[in-house]
């Protein structure tokens, strides 16, 4: 069921890489031979080349006119068991930083690819999915030295989620009795950890009932911080962060977007060598939600691109340098992809009862 140990290896490291804060201040940390200790202030990093990204919303070529007061948006999209729908998921990091006293930068490019066909197997009371069955699975990681996959084709198992976990778990196409290999399985799962419905998000970027194309809102800073810790980041401060609902219009299609902006003035960071101090720690999320036909049916579409730019100074340890310590500087330019997309293959029958509209979901 499972790739070769190198590529999951490969895979495991692409998904767990670190933020790259640490690497760049030990680096400045280390001496460089032949190289004279005054050192000026460093070149700026140059913008890293970016990743080719999910087709956004095509931009209007013309202003679009209101389509009038919409009665409601719903961003929880409801699910019931026997549904199906295709699943895809792409992340991806790119990273470019150094010091002042090192030769080489530090350097790091990911992306990792996700696709599956999906029956929802059991539903929770709001519709969300606590149980799937994921069919077909591909999941790719790709780095500049080569791409591998981690698992066979045909690969099917079973996602359950609880409390905030995620397990995942053999079925009976994976073989009776065969395990999921640890590793690939925490690949898989923190993969699916950033699906949109199952956070925050729906609770943040709902913007009431009677809202018109055009209108703008800010955005709730706690609500804010939890949707950026769901995807591993921290936020000490803040500015004034927007979502505002548009029409985007294409040469073939229509689409509404929920489009926000969250300027992020400082990033909480994970440790960092002793010595070592953050002079500025910026980021910027901008991120967009695209709603199919029915706009009460939940987001088809939902991506975000996180920038971060991390500059300090580090001085390294005293006893190794006689006559002092020499500080020197260290800089670390992120840029993080995300899309999601969510295809409608089929609709299981309505129960005796029947539920509200808004539960009809259209595929697209």
């Amino acid at each position: 069921m499972v790739a070769p140990p190198i590529v999951r290896l490969s895979c495991v490291l692409v998904l767990l890489v670190a933020t790259g804060v640490a690497t760049a201040a030990k680096a400045a940390a280390e001496p460089v031979d032949g190289e004279h200790p005054e050192h000026g202030d460093p070149a700026e990093p140059a913008e890293p080349a970016e990743p080719a990204e999910p087709a956004e919303p095509a931009e209007p070529a013309e202003s679009v006119e209101s389509d009038g007061p919409l009665e409601r948006i719903e961003l929880e999209p409801r699910y019931r068991p026997g549904d199906g729908y295709v699943l895809s998921l792409r992340s991806g990091t790119e990273s470019e930083g150094g010091a002042s006293r090192l030769r080489r930068p530090v350097a790091d490019e990911v992306e990792v690819l996700y696709r599956a066909r999906v029956e929802v197997l059991e539903v929770d009371d709001r519709g969300r999915p606590v149980r799937e069955r994921h069919d077909g699975v591909r999941l790719t990681a790709r780095r500049p030295q080569g791409e591998g996959s981690l698992f066979a084709p045909d690969t099917s198992f079973e996602v359950q989620r609880k409390g905030g976990d995620i397990r995942i778990l053999p079925t009976r196409r994976s073989g009776e009795g065969e395990g999921i290999d640890r590793a690939a399985a925490d690949v898989v799962a923190g993969v699916l950890a950033g699906r949109f419905e199952h956070g925050v998000g729906p609770a943040l970027f709902d913007p009431g009932p009677d809202v018109e194309v055009g209108e703008s809102r800010s955005l709730d800073p706690e609500l804010i911080r939890r949707f950026l810790r769901e995807r591993g980041v921290r936020a000490l401060d803040l500015g004034d962060a927007t979502a505002a609902l548009e029409r985007h219009v294409g040469e073939k299609r229509s689409d509404l977007v929920i489009a926000y902006d969250i300027p992020i003035a400082w990033l909480a960071l994970p440790a960092t060598p002793p010595g070592a101090k953050t002079s500025s720690a910026r980021g910027h999320w901008r991120g967009w939600i695209r709603l199919p036909t029915d706009a009460n049916a939940g987001p088809v579409e939902h991506a975000f691109r996180l920038t971060t730019d991390l500059r300090g100074v580090v001085s390294p340890d005293v006893a190794t340098r006689p006559g002092g310590a020499l500080f020197s500087r260290w800089t670390l330019a992120r840029t993080r992809l995300f899309s999601q997309r969510v295809q409608r293959t089929s609709r299981a029958p309505l129960a005796h009862e029947a539920g509200p509209a808004r539960f009809e979901m259209s595929a697209r």
